[in-house]
């Protein structure tokens, strides 16, 4: 109606309405009334308050209003952070704790990064990316009390550290570069210009990095050949320590230089000369030489279980870890054989094909006869082309024979075998024996010469007297055991051939004592512990074996040295 309006205000106290000090009497008239400001800060709590509203024409004409306030109280908040560097400044990538101490007295939060939004709990967990590009962040923590009616906000300004970048390294190393040394330092950028120092973290054995950043390999070898990780920490020197880690990749080559040289060892072996064509290398024995024996060189030999020798043809060849090859031909029929020599080094092979020239080999003496036994006036094949071997299949032929007092003999010789025949009055025992030497060829210039004690005697002067034998057997042998030499008893009872031999515990013919017409009485017959070559056998057990009239007989004997 656009009548004047008075005011009067109250606060509610327990049910009853009090006014204000001010309005303890009466109305207030004056426009200014329809705002009050109480000149009190209201307590913590809620409040009811009430305007009275009349008409200052018709002032029973009136009206109230009632508001109630809530009012509350909100301190400034206090702020903690974990993981920070220094005072002022934390490590981007790393997680930062930023913590509310008093969270109990305010009822929410809100923070914020750089005026973003950035959680709304009392713990904000924040990790700042190594890929920003900004220097600092304000971090703003608002907390609220009365849910969001009274609001308190702190802030902080934090400086950013960025840790080192890696890149990864790619580095290549030769098999016994000795020391490999590579910078890697410049494989790690700080942003902020920080040094930095280096630490292995792993990597093969003796690989070392020094704080500046220089990797050292003392010598790779064989042994790592190869593709190897090495892990390497860069840590920036400053509060923060940032740290990355370097990944290096280093790849071992092969420098395996095979099968390079070789010795032949000059005077101590047979080999006579040697050259190589393309991958052969054929090697040439000396004649009648049969010992061969060279060292062939080569990389990586014997390294880290690998760099080995082989060899599989030739059964005879022998070839050991350290490349020395050896072979021994004496039992090897004349001919050139090849064989295929590798050396690997586990990674790669070479080989080389190596051709051995074996020389001829000259006739050996089988079967000769150490003594012949032959009665005055008798004849007998003394020797034959059979009682030698070839071992290059070669026939051969007797070319040659001689014999002390010849004259007192008849001697038919032939390419295969010797005939020889004491005058009928002619014996030499007891007494000294002939010589007969012979020399056998094989017609490749191989020739090999023997002689044989030749007997002849009158069967009365060696049959001891009153003993007529009424059986034929190897009576004994004395002294048994011996050492020097042997006489061995024989009973023949009959004309017969007979040959007397002595064998090893293999059956091998060690030597002949025998070997013609026989005829009947006793007979003693020497040996000497010697083989037919000459030389003396082995201590050990020997074995006479008499063959005559289509009968054997044995008795074993022991010689010591």
């Amino acid at each position: 109606t656009g009548a004047n309006l008075c005011y009067r205000y109250f606060e509610l106290i327990d049910s009853v309405l009090i006014p204000f000090d001010n309005f303890a009497d009466s109305l207030c008239c004056d426009p200014a009334c329809s705002i009050y400001v109480p000149t009190d800060t209201p307590d913590v709590g809620t409040h009811t308050y009430a305007v009275e509203v009349c008409m200052q024409d018709v002032p029973w004409c009136c009206d109230t209003a009632y508001i109630t306030l809530d009012v509350c109280d909100i301190g400034t908040p206090l702020v903690s952070i974990v993981g920070e560097c220094s005072s002022d400044t934390i490590m981007a990538g790393a997680e930062i704790e930023f913590d509310v101490i008093d969270a109990d007295s305010f009822d929410n939060f809100q923070w914020f990064v750089n005026d973003s939004p950035a959680g709304d709990s009392s713990i904000l967990l924040y990790t700042q990316s190594v890929l920003d590009t900004l220097d600092s962040i304000v971090v703003e923590l608002c907390a609220y009390n009365c849910e969001f009616a009274c609001t308190s906000c702190v802030s902080d300004t934090y400086y950013l550290d960025y840790p080192p970048i890696a890149e990864s390294t790619n580095l290549v190393a030769y098999e016994d570069s000795c020391p490999f040394i590579a910078f890697i330092g410049d494989s790690v950028i700080d942003r902020e210009g920080d040094s930095l120092i280096f630490t292995l973290i792993s990597g093969p054995d003796g690989i070392s990095v020094d704080s500046a950043g220089t990797l050292r390999w003392d010598c790779p070898t064989n042994c790592d050949i190869g593709n190897f990780d090495i892990f390497i920490e860069a840590t920036e020197q400053n509060s923060c320590e940032g740290t990355c880690t370097l990944s290096v990749s280093i790849d071992v080559m092969n420098t395996f230089a095979g099968i390079y040289g070789m010795d032949s060892l000059w005077g101590f072996s047979c080999i006579d000369s040697a050259n190589f064509i393309g991958d052969t290398l054929t090697l040439y024995n000396s004649s009648n030489c049969y010992d061969l024996a060279m060292m062939l060189t080569g990389d990586d030999v014997d390294e880290c279980g690998c760099g080995f020798w082989s060899a599989d043809s030739l059964f005879w060849l022998d070839i050991d870890p350290s490349g020395l090859v050896g072979a021994d031909l004496y039992e090897v029929p004349r001919g050139t054989y090849y064989e295929t020599i590798y050396l690997s080094d586990c990674t790669d092979t070479d080989f080389i094909v190596l051709g051995i020239v074996v020389p001829n080999h000259i006739p050996r003496a089988a079967s000769v006869p150490y003594e012949i036994w032959i009665p005055s006036g008798y004849d007998t094949i003394a020797i034959t082309s059979s009682d030698f071997t070839d071992l290059d299949s070669d026939i051969v032929s007797i070319d040659n024979v001689t014999l002390t007092n010849s004259s007192q003999y008849s001697l038919s010789v032939s390419s295969s075998n010797v005939e020889i025949q004491p005058s009928p009055n002619y014996r030499n025992f007891p007494g000294i024996p002939d010589t007969l030497t012979v020399t056998a060829s094989d017609g490749y210039g191989g020739n090999v010469t023997t002689t044989i004690l030749v007997w002849s005697y009158n069967p009365s002067d060696i049959r001891p007297e009153n003993r007529k034998p009424s059986v034929t057997t190897i009576v004994g042998a004395y002294p048994n055991p011996f050492n020097t030499s042997v006489w061995v008893e024989v009973e023949n009872d009959g004309q017969n051939n007979a040959k007397l031999v002595v064998l090893d515990y293999t059956g091998k013919i060690v030597n002949q004592l025998f070997d013609g017409a026989l005829p009947a009485g006793v007979y003693r017959f020497k040996w000497n512990g010697k083989d037919m070559s000459g030389e003396t056998v082995p201590s050990g057990k020997y074995w006479f074996i008499l063959n005559i009239g289509g009968r054997k007989y044995s008795l074993p004997v022991q010689f010591i040295k």
